[in-house]
């Protein structure tokens, strides 16, 4: 068995004072409230205004929800940037490298984001040379929408989508762009 996860605990500056090696620490610190920490969403835009979003699994963060295409913890000694690229391959199976992202905003600690500083970044998809593949311990669906019919959508029925991911829409629209 490979070593376990590690993750930063950051102060309110994102500046890191402990590791933990427990997700359910993470979220369940002092007094029940999570503890400050880190986490990306990966914004993926198919050509013709369509982005891919996905499902969570049972058992994951947000559960049951439609969310970004790849979203996630950062690791301890990771970068914002090395996260997106790890989680965009690990549930999505799309490879990416860091100049092919473009970083849209971040999203201070609050009780929607789960206590966590999330930096929100895109990608653009070429469908002619990338394939999806789904890694269904982490993801339990995937679908390509429209950026209109969505965001229509996420107003209509919030409570289909993960609270960071809203966010993250919201933002996008806040900077006037597709994804």
């Amino acid at each position: 068995m490979g070593e376990p996860e590690k993750f930063f605990i950051v102060n309110n500056e994102d500046i890191p004072q402990l590791i933990t090696v427990s997700k359910e620490e993470l979220h369940n610190g002092p007094n029940g409230e999570p503890y400050v920490h880190r986490a990306i969403h990966v914004l993926v835009e198919v050509y013709g205004g369509k982005c891919i979003i996905q499902k969570k699994a049972p058992g994951t963060e947000n559960a049951g929800k439609w969310s970004s295409a790849a979203s996630g913890h950062v690791r301890a000694c990771e970068s914002y940037e090395a996260a997106a690229m790890r989680e965009l391959e690990e549930e999505i199976g799309l490879k990416t490298n860091l100049i092919d992202l473009f970083e849209i905003a971040k999203l201070n600690p609050c009780k929607e984001t789960g206590n966590e500083f999330v930096k929100i970044f895109s990608y653009l998809m070429d469908p002619m040379t990338e394939e999806i593949r789904i890694n269904r311990e982490e993801v339990s669906a995937v679908a390509i929408i429209k950026m209109g019919p969505l965001i229509v959508d996420i107003h209509k029925n919030p409570d289909k989508y993960s609270k960071p991911f809203i966010m993250a829409m919201n933002k996008l629209i806040e900077i006037g762009g597709g994804v």
